[in-house]
């Protein structure tokens, strides 16, 4: 271990990322995301949950950089455009 890269190196925003990704709501709409970018109503029913916690949810992420969002027309659509987020992910196994 570099002491003196480690000890200059602060991981605050990646600790905020792992975070946010931390709950299982979270990761499992992040994982969604992945595959395809979808609006929030698509979201809550494929995940079959309240409206309102999955946009609690998307509204976490997004202000942690997890997510991004554009509108198109009525609708916001997200996306994960975060690199880490890409990586973490892909490294997770669902069928495990």
């Amino acid at each position: 271990m570099d002491k003196k890269q480690i000890k200059g190196t602060d991981f605050s925003k990646e600790a905020d990322i792992f975070k946010a990704i931390g709950h299982p709501v979270r990761l499992k709409i992040v994982f969604g995301l992945l595959m395809n970018e979808c609006c929030v109503k698509d979201i809550w029913e494929c995940m079959d949950l309240p409206q309102p916690l999955i946009s609690q949810h998307l509204s976490l992420l997004k202000n942690k950089g997890v997510v991004t969002s554009t509108r198109e027309g009525n609708k916001t659509i997200y996306r994960v455009d975060n690199p880490l987020v890409v990586k973490a992910i892909g490294l997770i196994d669902p069928k495990q």
